[in-house]
């Protein structure tokens, strides 16, 4: 079985046993529990661990000397000590005995998450890193079984994680969209996507179509329906695809949303922050104005629910008022329907009118539409060159940490007044990085990229191909580790759009999406 990290918790407290295996087995951890001390060291004897949670009370007076016996039987296993009392003596004799880390109770899930996440990277990093030919692709169940019933949510997907640590996701649309939406392209079994990048194309009921963005990092390992998988009806409830996630998932994001729901009255302020609860939100309520720009501040959250009922006439002031100090806050205003009101609330430029009470379909419009993925507008805007090839070749900047980087592009694929390429330009100008351009249309050798490798710390070559993927996915991300490439070359491949061509120009949010994955290239440097 395919797991994130096999876990091993040794504590007298059974309640602590079981947090930890809730916390850990719902970020798809293999989570096993004792609260006898002896008995966790003939587990550590008899299986592999790759964390061992201990509290500092498992081995009696000798406690430190338990930590050491551990050590000592489970070679490369990193060892997590869970304290009642801490003090900063005993965390330090604590780590000189062979433990990694130390956490002090009543556990905090984050904290925990955080803990196993810190050893996972450590591990990463100390491994020697493996090459193409040693890779081993895990080994997946081919009957899937869930891990839990909660479901998490990225933008329109809803996710959820099975026993394997693969993940099923599935679209979560108003029903205006849902009846009607037909899926025109997903990514093929056996491909690989990248978070923020297109894993599937979307038509709605008016023939328009939108890219549907990864979640994660992932390989696609199954599909639901027919292989080819054009015209599958994305029902709310069926999942579209299933995918292997590339990279450890932890710490995992709570899969829910902080919402500010502000409204006066007690009985309605109650019924609806319940309600809103189901759907699997982090409701913080408030009362007034002011301590809703707090929660929005405090929560980094930018959902907010306002019950316009019970607000006054003057509650399309207050929220005009709110907006100006939370500008980018999206709205949900409960109103009832035909209210004279609404011509009023809807001038502030709310996301989304419902009508009180809630329903169940309700509920899941309102959910669709506050996670909505919403593209941020660039700041700036480059002027078109006039008299200039409108292409460009070479893009070399300076990245946050003083690192020179050269952006290559083979001939006529990075459009320089329209697709990735403004996108990619106006991001590293709003990102306040010097730039430099070069137009025209020249083709990629050895020879420049060669010269460019000598003058620059990092360079990365944009590439467009034809794989049959979906218009704007990743079909290859090469960061070359010896051989006849350079270590600092990174050479990215994207799918090409055949409908519209003219290298790397798609919609706006595609094009955008493509821009801000170079731009994390260049950063990581």
């Amino acid at each position: 079985m395919a797991r994130t990290a096999r876990v091993l918790v040794v504590d007298e407290e059974k309640q602590s046993c079981q947090q930890c295996s809730d916390v850990l087995g719902g970020a798809g951890c293999e989570v096993s529990t004792t609260s006898d001390p002896v008995r966790g060291l003939q587990l550590v004897q008899r299986e592999r661990y790759d964390f061992i949670l201990v509290d500092n009370k498992s081995g009696g007076a000798g406690d430190e000397d338990y930590v050491r016996s551990l050590r000592q039987q489970a070679q490369g296993a990193s060892i997590i000590v869970l304290a009642d009392r801490p003090t900063v003596d005993d965390a330090v004799r604590t780590m000189k005995r062979g433990a990694t880390d130390y956490l002090a109770k009543p556990l905090e899930a984050a904290s925990l998450l955080s803990a196993i996440q810190r050893g996972l990277e450590q591990r990463q990093h100390s491994a020697p890193r493996p090459t193409r030919a040693a890779r081993i692709e895990p080994v997946v169940d081919d009957e899937w079984r869930p891990a839990s019933g909660e479901l998490s949510f990225d933008g329109e997907l809803w996710l959820q994680t099975g026993q394997d640590t693969s993940r099923r996701a599935g679209l979560f649309l108003p029903r205006q969209e849902r009846a009607a939406l037909r899926v025109v392209a997903l990514a093929p079994v056996g491909s690989c996507v990248t978070r923020g990048l297109p894993m599937a194309l979307l038509e709605r009921p008016d023939g328009e179509r939108r890219p549907l963005l990864a979640p994660f990092d992932g390989r696609v390992i199954e599909h639901r329906g027919d292989e080819a998988s054009a015209g599958v009806v994305p029902v709310h409830g069926d999942w579209l695809l299933r995918l292997l996630p590339l990279q450890a998932p932890l710490p995992v994001p709570d899969g829910r949303h902080t919402l500010v729901l502000l409204d006066p009255d007690d009985r309605s302020r109650q019924r609806n922050a319940d309600r809103l609860r189901t759907l699997g939100l982090v409701v913080r309520a408030v009362t007034s104005p002011k301590e809703a720009v707090h929660a929005l501040h405090c929560d980094r959250c930018d959902l907010l629910v306002v019950a316009a009922g019970n607000t006054g006439s003057d509650g399309p002031d207050q929220l005009a008022w709110m907006r100006t100090v939370v500008p980018d806050t999206r709205v949900v205003v409960l109103g009832d329907a035909g209210s004279s009101s609404e011509a009023a609330w809807r001038a502030q430029g709310i996301s989304y009118w419902a009508a009180p009470p809630l329903d169940d379909g309700e509920l899941s419009d309102l959910f669709a539409a506050l996670l909505r993925p919403r593209v941020t507008p660039f700041l700036r805007r480059v002027a078109p060159h006039r008299n200039t090839p409108p292409w460009l070749w070479a893009v070399e900047t300076t990245n946050g940490r003083g690192r020179k980087v050269r952006i290559l592009a083979d001939s006529r694929v990075l459009p320089a007044e329209h697709g990735v390429g403004l996108h990619l330009v106006n991001g590293l100008l709003n990102a306040c990085r010097p730039i430099s351009t070069r137009f025209g249309e020249r083709s990629l050798d050895g020879g420049l990229v060669d010269e460019s490798l000598s003058e620059f710390d990092r360079v990365v070559v944009i590439e467009a191909a034809d794989a049959g993927g979906v218009p704007g996915s990743l079909v290859l991300a090469d960061e070359s580790v010896g051989g006849s490439s350079h270590p600092r070359q990174v050479t990215l491949t994207f799918q090409a759009d055949l409908e519209q061509p003219g290298g790397l120009a798609y919609r706006d949010s595609t094009s955008a999406a493509i821009a801000s994955y170079i731009h994390r290239c260049v950063e990581e440097l």
